[in-house]
């Protein structure tokens, strides 16, 4: 892929230890914490847990708040888009939502990732 993303992955892998029966997993929260600002598209961000699993190291999506923002997140997008003229920042939603940034920045990754089917 490119090395911003090999070295991302070999960091991530090299802070995970394994579990007490020697399996590693990353939630995908966690996940979308470790990749935080780092833009990538879905193909980018498929590559990137593929990475991670054929490595030993799960990424397994416990019950997340992630779910319930993207939904709201995503009419507002849509409208700040149209009034901006542009995308909107991850700040402007999280101020139009009434969330944090780093909610709107997990809801986003999560419906890339849930978009890479």
């Amino acid at each position: 892929m490119n090395a911003r993303l090999e070295a991302l992955c070999t960091a991530i892998l090299s802070e995970v230890p394994p579990g007490e029966d020697a399996r590693r997993e990353i939630s995908l929260d966690a996940l979308a914490e470790r990749l935080g600002g780092v833009s990538g598209d879905s193909a980018e961000i498929a590559w990137v847990i593929e990475t991670l699993e054929a490595a030993g190291c799960e990424v397994v999506s416990p019950p997340s708040e992630a779910g319930p923002t993207l939904h709201a997140v995503l009419p507002l997008a849509r409208d700040l888009r149209v009034k901006l003229g542009r995308a909107p920042t991850a700040e402007e939603l999280a101020e139009a939502a009434g969330v944090s940034v780093e909610a709107v920045r997990t809801a986003l990754f999560f419906g890339r990732v849930m978009g890479r089917g």
